[in-house]
């Protein structure tokens, strides 16, 4: 058994595969994105997530409405438990007042689960609204970011903007990794309405 030949096989054998994956490594192009960055600054996103607002805006003020009427039933409530504190009212008199009472009782129950329901409504509705319109729009930023790739010849293209259970981004560190993030917000606000200009002071 020639040992020389055998080592001197291997040595070249291990010396190849090494220059083979300097080669390979250096061959391989990544980037880094923070995709939360995109998804806020996306001109579509800030539309979707505007109209959102307009929708909450509208419910909070169906809602003071709403308020409005239970408080008025909170203040006739006030205004019988006061006159009924009267220990020389005629019974006849406390009698009606027991029967507006009661009255009174029952539509701020009904009026306080109303409110108390439509609220979980509002909240499970824009919270479903929320994953939707989220979902849809990085489905929309992933097509863009995979096509970028192809189109300038990247391996990788990591998301920065997510964090572990240690509240620190899964990427550390990543050598000669080129953020692209500012690229990739030019493509998706490329069709982006132009601001209107701002009319000059007379």
């Amino acid at each position: 058994m020639n040992t020389p030949r055998i080592i001197t096989g291997l040595a070249l054998a291990i010396i190849c595969s090494l220059a083979l994956a300097s080669q390979t490594h250096a061959q391989v192009k990544a980037a880094t994105v923070d995709v939360n960055k995109l998804l806020v600054e996306y001109h579509v996103a800030k539309k979707e997530i505007s109209a959102l607002k307009a929708e909450r805006d509208a419910y909070i003020k169906e809602r003071e409405e709403r308020q409005k009427s239970l408080k008025e039933v909170e203040d006739k409530l006030r205004g019988i438990f006061a006159k009924l504190r009267d220990k020389a009212m005629p019974k006849a008199e406390r009698d009606n007042l027991n029967e507006k009472r009661e009255d009174l009782v029952s539509q701020h129950n009904a009026l306080t689960k109303d409110l108390r329901e439509s609220d979980l409504g509002e909240i499970n509705q824009t919270k479903k609204k929320l994953a939707e319109t989220s979902k849809r729009l990085l489905g929309e930023i992933q097509q863009i970011i995979h096509q970028y790739a192809k189109d300038n010849g990247y391996q990788w293209i990591i998301d920065t903007s997510g964090t572990s259970n240690t509240q620190i981004s899964p990427l550390i560190y990543a050598r000669d990794a080129k953020d692209v993030t500012e690229e990739l917000l030019a493509i998706l606000n490329k069709d982006a309405p132009k601001p209107k200009d701002t009319p000059p002071a007379e």
